[in-house]
């Protein structure tokens, strides 16, 4: 093949210009890859913040205990012995989820209208890396939702 060499740079760069080409974009992986991280941001942030919510409501009941037991000996013995009870939950992970879903869904809209201040030639990778943030981890929060029994 000509124009191609032995360690495939040449084909990769063919690739990048054919994906690119499509959509009108002239420039190299590294600006669409960029774009498109900086199109999901939001989103991702939105996730891991409904991550942490979702461990501190899990294991937030857990803090009186430990005030009284800094250790955790005497809570881990009583309730390994099932002397002492679990605590439940501050919030259930299906309220959790609504909440976040909520969330998600309204700053994915609100990502969509600051995708505007892109550069042209970068918005839709933008706008790409955004939409498939948002599906990704609304899908996650709709099985917090509606769990999978």
């Amino acid at each position: 093949m000509a124009g191609y060499d032995s360690r495939g740079a040449g084909f990769r760069q063919g690739l990048v210009h054919g994906l690119s080409d499509g959509d009108g974009h002239r420039g190299d992986l590294r600006t669409l890859l960029l774009a498109a991280a900086t199109g999901a941001a939001p989103v991702v942030a939105v996730a891991h913040f409904a991550k942490a919510v979702a461990k501190v409501t899990s294991w937030g009941g857990f803090l009186p205990l430990a005030v009284h037991d800094p250790q955790g000996m005497e809570t881990f013995r009583g309730i390994a012995d099932h002397t002492l009870a679990a605590p439940a939950r501050l919030l259930g992970l299906s309220m959790v989820g609504w909440v976040m879903l909520g969330l998600t869904l309204i700053l994915a809209w609100k990502a969509w209208n600051w995708a505007r201040q892109v550069p042209i030639e970068s918005m839709i990778a933008a706008r790409s890396g955004l939409v498939g943030a948002a599906t990704l981890f609304s899908s996650v929060l709709t099985i917090w939702i509606w769990p999978i029994s």
